[in-house]
Formats: C-alpha cells, structure tokens, sequence
C-alpha cells in the first residue's frame, strides 16, 4: 500500500508540474510591458548606415494582444501596430504592388518582430522583393533601458526610459 500511494503521489506532482511548464503551441509567452516613452541613446546605439532610420524617440503603447509603436522619421509621424500572436498581417503598403508584412510574437523574455516587402503583379507569382528583417526587442532587468537588435543591418538601438508607464495611464 505505501509503494501504491507513492506512485500515485508521484504521479499527480509530475501531471501538476506538466501543466504548469507545458504551453499549448502558438500559445502566448509572457513578455515585459514595453510601454512608454523611449529615447534613443545614440552613445550606446551602433546604428551604422541605418541612422537616418532610427527615430529619436518612440512611444509604445502594448496590450495582451497587441504593440504599438508611435515615432516621427524626419517630418512624417508613424504608427504600426502588430499583433503578438505570431501571425503574418499587412503592415502598409509601398506603391500600388508592394505590401510590408510583418509577423510579431513572444520569444523567452522579446518582442521579436519580421518584416518582409512582397511584390504583387498580375498574373505572376508574388515575390519576396526585399530581404526579411527581424528585430529582437528585449528590456533591461530594471525596465529602464530598452534595446532593438536587427541582425540581417547589424545594428543595436538602445532606448532610455523618458516616462514610464504610470505616465501613460497604463
């Protein structure tokens, strides 16, 4: 009898802690609140040849299933707004044949985010017309430094907090 409850005591602790380290895939992983107001720290940034690209500052604003990034590029104001759930979408569109596609999801403790340009023609076959870029955002331990890794430019973007997230009415 005490080999027989052992077993079944043994059991249940292994199907509790399955349930609690198993994730159903495509289920979403926790990730920090990114939302604030961030400014670029361009002595800790390597921006090489993509600086004039690199906004100044950037509002996030994130839900469960949503981000939201805000910036001005010279005198344009932007938006995207990706959903987190790891499916493709259309993020704008770039003449009247080309769409900016975009799929974000949560990796480990990072917004990870890929974009790709397709081009459309009639009666062709669409075509990845530029290179896929991904960008791995990831938050420091203490929330104030934010830092956006793209490896196919080789550039690192580091953000500073300018106002936290109780500023936003989050």
């Amino acid at each position: 009898m005490g080999l027989g409850l052992l077993l079944v005591l043994a059991c249940a602790a292994f199907c509790s802690a399955q349930a609690h380290t198993s994730r159903p895939k495509g289920a979403a992983q926790s990730v920090p609140d990114l939302t604030g107001v961030w400014k670029l720290n361009k002595e800790k940034s390597d921006l090489r040849r993509w600086a004039k690209l690199t906004p100044d500052s950037i509002v996030i604003h994130q839900t469960q299933r949503t981000v939201q990034f805000d910036y001005k590029l010279g005198a344009k104001d932007l938006s995207k707004t990706y959903t987190t759930d790891g499916s493709t979408q259309v993020v704008s569109t770039i003449g009247y044949n080309h769409e900016k596609l975009a799929r974000a999801y949560r990796s480990k403790d990072a917004l990870i985010v890929e974009e790709r340009v397709v081009a459309h023609f009639a009666g062709f076959p669409d075509f990845e017309d530029v290179q896929m870029t991904t960008t791995r955002w990831s938050l420091s331990s203490d929330g104030k430094t934010l830092t956006a890794k793209n490896r196919e430019r080789a550039t690192t973007a580091v953000f500073d907090l300018d106002k936290p997230i109780a500023a936003l009415g989050h």
